[in-house]
């Protein structure tokens, strides 16, 4: 019997592609094996826990390019899963909290500065708003310093109005005050396009250029800010912005692109690294099931810097956990890893190894 690969983008039916996304997601919590693969990224901390890790020790290389690619290929968090799956405020909350997890160790990374902070580069200025309700919510800061909000006490007149800021003046500080506060300061939001519509036309190039130097990394905070994550670009305009921010500070700056869905890989992205990848593939039987009695396997291609390119297979029907089935250096395959016909080949031989035939 011959297996097919497939990740949960290749399904264009939706009931197919929520059954693929159950499946995956039992995949990664029932057969994930800790001690061989690291913790399990079923959410935005443990993965960026994974990634932060990854990255930190490539920096920590000598002569090392640093525009590295991150590669988690779970549907909420992929752009090509389509806007009914993906949750692009998520994949934020994910940047953020890589950003937090690679700025607790700067301390023993020399490539990065001590106060040192991050841009997360973002499609539009409609993402942008979002994301900081999102996150400022999380850091406890719901209304901005200079917004004026009627507060109503019983000890005093109602319709009062006085800033916030002024009430903040009489709180005591507590320590998580002073942790949200820190961690307020480590990152900013920019975005590709800002509140414009992607340009077009013959001055496309020159048009995109300008929005992104306008909004997604200005002078002033470039001198503060180096590291620049960008995050999950996918389209024609992001592709122009993702080329020219490289461009201008790959040589100077830790650049980090997040699920780079850009199709052919660009020429400025072609001597970056994926430190970090995760992609759970499901096994579809070409054929009856009956010709053969073997389970299918379950499959995760695992990439953690400085390691090879991982290919973990669980084969048991109760999801006894993974196994390493094989893995390849990656000095030998592509910035994107081995390729589906070189997975597929290699669970192949570790079923024929396994059961015989």
């Amino acid at each position: 019997r011959s297996v097919t690969l497939c990740s949960s983008s290749d399904s264009n039916d939706e009931n197919n592609y929520r059954s693929d996304l159950d499946s995956m997601r039992r995949i990664l919590e029932k057969s994930w094996n800790n001690p061989t693969m690291g913790d399990v990224p079923t959410n935005s901390e443990s993965a960026a826990s994974a990634a932060a890790e990854s990255i930190i020790s490539a920096l920590n290389q000598p002569d090392r390019a640093k525009v590295f690619m991150i590669d988690i290929s779970l549907p909420s968090l992929d752009p090509a899963s389509g806007s009914n799956i993906y949750d692009d405020v998520g994949a934020v909350e994910f940047c953020y909290e890589l950003v937090k997890k690679i700025h607790s160790q700067r301390g023993s990374c020399a490539s990065l500065r001590q106060n040192g902070s991050a841009a997360i580069v973002v499609r539009d200025a409609n993402l942008v708003s979002r994301s900081k309700r999102v996150l400022e919510d999380d850091l406890g800061d719901s209304t901005s310093e200079n917004e004026d909000v009627e507060y109503f006490d019983d000890f005093a007149d109602f319709g009062v109005t006085i800033g916030a800021s002024e009430l903040q003046k009489n709180e005591p500080t507590t320590p998580d005050d002073e942790i949200n506060q820190k961690n307020k300061e480590i990152y900013r939001i920019g975005s590709f396009l800002g509140s414009a519509d992607p340009p077009s036309g013959p001055n496309m190039l020159h048009d995109m250029v300008k929005l992104v130097a306008k909004n997604a990394l200005a002078a002033s905070e470039a001198k503060e800010e180096d590291i620049i994550i960008m995050m999950c670009p996918i389209s024609q305009a992001e592709l122009v912005g993702v080329r020219w921010l490289v461009s201008k500070y790959g040589g100077s700056k830790t650049i980090v692109i997040v699920n780079n869905r850009l199709h052919p890989l660009p020429q400025e992205l072609m001597a970056s690294e994926t430190v970090y990848s995760v992609l759970p593939l499901i096994a579809r039987s070409v054929g009856s099931a009956s010709d053969n009695p073997n389970p299918s396997p379950k499959i995760v291609l695992l990439r953690r810097y400085p390691k090879a390119w991982e290919i973990h297979v669980d084969v048991s029907k109760s999801g006894a956990g993974f196994e390493l089935a094989s893995e390849v250096p990656a000095s030998e395959v592509g910035v994107r890893g081995p390729s589906m016909e070189y997975i597929g080949n290699r669970v192949k031989e570790f079923m024929q190894l396994k059961f015989g035939g």
